[in-house]
Formats: C-alpha cells, sequence, structure tokens
C-alpha cells in the first residue's frame, strides 16, 4: 500500500466510519465486508497503523 492509500484510507476510517463506545474510548469504525477497521485516535499524521478485526 503506498502513503497515497494509506492516507486515503486512514481518512474513510476517520470520516464515514461509524462511531462506537470501546470500554471508555468513542471511535470510528469503518466496517468493510466482514471486518472493522480502526485506528488508536492519534492525529492523521502521527497514525502508523491500522488495527482489523472479523466482525
Amino acid at each position: 500500500m503506498s502513503e497515497e492509500e494509506f492516507l486515503y484510507f486512514k481518512n474513510m476510517q476517520r470520516n464515514y466510519g461509524k462511531v462506537e463506545r470501546w470500554g471508555k474510548y468513542i471511535t470510528p469504525y469503518l466496517y468493510i465486508d466482514d471486518y472493522k477497521y480502526w485506528t488508536m485516535g492519534a492525529p492523521i499524521e502521527e497514525t502508523t497503523v491500522i488495527n482489523r478485526a472479523k466482525v
């Protein structure tokens, strides 16, 4: 994945993800097929990892 594609995906997750609560955190989850994707909330320019879990 290129840096440009990674930035695009981070922005999609932040702008179009479904906002949900996990413990004391509220974060957007981007659902695609059987997976959900999220980041840990750092600013976009500092985010280096996108988490994924099977739904």
